[in-house]
């Protein structure tokens, strides 16, 4: 039935209550942006107790789990990632770990070499007379 045989049967006032539902549109749902996506990883080190940066900036002290910013398929969102595990106490080296676009792994182990012995330096020595 078309538009103009509605409108011959009907009164004014149920033509215009169609004429109202016909022009009403759906009401625009509000944007809401979504979280960035995270993934966690755990970080361990072999001996424990060492310090963790990522980017340089100090996120825990093993063991510990970080959360990470994630792309939609669970890797690293920056074009490189660096993650550092700093000695706490001397004698040990600092050990990283570098990935470019890469997925983020669920867990990562640092072994922390000891730092070779450093030469004796002149002032170091004392020399008897």
């Amino acid at each position: 039935m078309s538009l103009q045989a509605i409108a011959k049967h009907a009164t004014p006032v149920a033509l215009a209550a169609l004429l109202a539902a016909c022009a009403t549109t759906p009401e625009p749902k509000p944007f809401v942006p979504t979280a960035p996506k995270a993934r966690a990883m755990a970080v361990h080190s072999i001996p424990t107790g060492m310090m963790v940066m990522v980017n340089e900036e100090w996120v825990g002290v093993t063991p510990c789990v970080i959360m990470l910013p994630a792309d939609s398929n669970g890797g690293f969102t920056g074009p490189l990632t660096i993650i550092d595990a700093v000695p706490i106490t001397g004698g040990m080296q600092s050990t990283k770990m570098w990935w470019q676009r890469q997925r983020i792994p669920s867990r990562v182990v640092f072994t922390l070499p000891w730092a070779p012995p450093q030469p004796a330096k002149k002032a170091d020595l004392v020399v008897a007379p």
